[in-house]
């Protein structure tokens, strides 16, 4: 299967997160700007000065009345508005030279207009405050002075309107700058988003495809495996009958007049086609565990039997002239089980075979017994430092034909999943004094007098159980040729 690329999926959560970033920058941006226009109309220095000069123009007017006001009540009003608009003059004057606002005054009073208007507040405050009319000397060089100053005041003006001007235009080019970089990195985001998008939508297309592919692949190699499957099997059923027929024909051979050397000849021919056929029985068990259509016998045996048909196993796979390895049936081997002997026969014969055949063991035997349900096939090795291979090599599931096994190699194979398909165990105990064991536990309660049946059915490295047909493959096996020999 097509291994699954997150890159798409995070560029897009990448671009997803991105614009929602920029929708806060956005945000802020604008209230930014309005607290920057805000400002700007809040806190005017043009606004201030103007406010400035109207209290100026004010303050002169209504000294200039009181000046010329007859005495009586209209003069005490005059008086007193001169000293009220004086201190409202003296309120603009310190808001306009205070915080913000007077340090941005500040820096556009080139010519010192306000430092000098306080200074003619302080020096004029206690005339305005008893403000005199008799006094027109003093009060026209007062009314003099500050008309001077509404002059400069005027000129204040101006300069605050252009430092306003360039202000406001700085705000609104700021503001016009990031409204235009907001945009630009918006429409930024969606076009690589709608890339993103559509580079993932292509990844995901050539994905599918590839997985389409891989999966058309898988389906033609698993037809291929299962037509060769079949042909081996058929080719497998092919060969047997006429092998049956040739291992016959050696038997009756042998029962003839042979000479000593004739006699070998037919001995080790008689070898190799039991070796050969067991290949082949071999190859139609591991065809069958994996289409699940291995079974098993459910009947009842001595330990007695077992032996027997192991050495029945054994006798034709030996080397002419070599010591049949020695099995012994136990303390009990009256004693009756159930199980399937013929399987069970199968995977201990093999072990024994490929642990003198293959690992090199001269001098090996094997001993039949039960601990509580369970048949335990013991295969003891007495020299394990002088093996070709450690006793470990025929467990390892790896160890197929071509790879360093010799004889049989599939064989083993099937005695493997044997044990597994009986739902026994193997293991391999280091002896005292060199030697090593083999054990085999399979489950086979002793009998009880039950009606026979069948238990099997599960795939190629499985242990599990089902209920299908009975193999043909190893009833067949049991009425092949008969034993060389024998």
């Amino acid at each position: 299967m097509a291994r699954w690329r997150p890159r798409g999926g995070f560029l897009i959560a990448l671009a997803l997160l991105g614009m929602v970033a920029l929708v806060a920058l956005a945000y802020l941006g604008q209230r930014r700007d309005a607290r920057s226009l805000e400002a700007l109309g809040a806190d005017n220095t043009l606004w201030h000065v103007a406010g400035l000069d109207r209290e100026l123009l004010r303050f002169t007017r209504a000294v200039a009345r009181a000046s010329a006001a007859r005495p009586g009540t209209e003069r005490a009003a005059r008086i007193a508005e001169v000293s009220f608009r004086f201190d409202l003059l003296w309120s603009r004057m310190v808001a306009s030279t205070s915080g913000p606002i007077g340090a941005r005054l500040a820096a556009v009073d080139s010519s010192a207009v306000l430092p000098g208007l306080m200074e003619l507040l302080h020096r004029h405050e206690a005339r305005a405050a008893a403000f005199d009319p008799g006094d027109a000397g003093g009060n026209e060089a007062m009314l003099a002075e500050f008309e001077a100053f509404e002059r400069a005041v005027n000129g204040l003006a101006a300069l605050a309107d252009r430092a306003e001007q360039s202000r406001t235009q700085e705000i609104h080019g700021a503001m016009l700058a990031s409204s235009v970089a907001i945009k630009g990195a918006g429409i930024l985001a969606l076009v690589l988003s709608g890339l993103i998008v559509a580079a993932h939508r292509r990844q995901a297309r050539r994905d599918a495809g590839r997985l389409r592919e891989i999966r058309a692949q898988a389906m033609r190699a698993e037809a291929a495996s299962l037509t060769r499957e079949r042909f081996l099997a058929m080719v497998s059923h092919e060969l047997r009958t006429p092998m049956n027929g040739v291992l016959g024909m050696i038997s009756l051979l042998r029962a003839s007049q042979l000479g000593p050397v004739q006699a070998l000849y037919a001995r080790h021919a008689c070898r190799s086609g039991h070796i050969m056929l067991g290949a082949i029985e071999a190859l139609l068990d591991m065809s069958e565990l994996r289409d699940g259509r291995l079974s098993l016998d459910h009947a009842e045996f001595s330990l007695a039997e077992l032996a027997r048909a192991i050495e029945d196993r054994l006798e034709p796979l030996a080397h002419p002239g070599a010591v049949l390895p020695r099995v012994d049936p136990g303390d009990r081997p009256a004693a009756r089980h159930a199980g399937d002997l013929r399987r069970t026969a199968q995977l201990a014969a093999q072990m024994l075979f490929h642990a003198g055949d293959t690992l090199g063991a001269t001098d090996c035997h094997c001993r039949l017994g039960t601990v509580g349900a369970q048949l335990v096939i013991a295969i003891t090795i007495t020299d394990r430092t002088r093996l070709r291979w450690p006793v470990e090599t025929i467990l390892d599931p790896t160890t197929l034909g071509g790879c360093g096994l010799a004889g049989d190699a599939s064989g083993l194979t099937v005695a493997r999943e044997l044990i597994a398909l009986m739902r026994g165990s193997a293991s391999v105990a280091h002896l005292d004094g060199g030697a090593c064991e083999l054990a085999i536990a399979i489950p086979a309660p002793a009998a009880c007098g039950a009606a026979p049946r069948r238990r099997g059915g599960a795939h190629l490295g499985a242990g599990a159980a089902a209920s299908p047909p009975q193999s043909s493959a190893g009833t067949a096996a049991d009425t092949g040729a008969a034993r060389c020999g024998r």
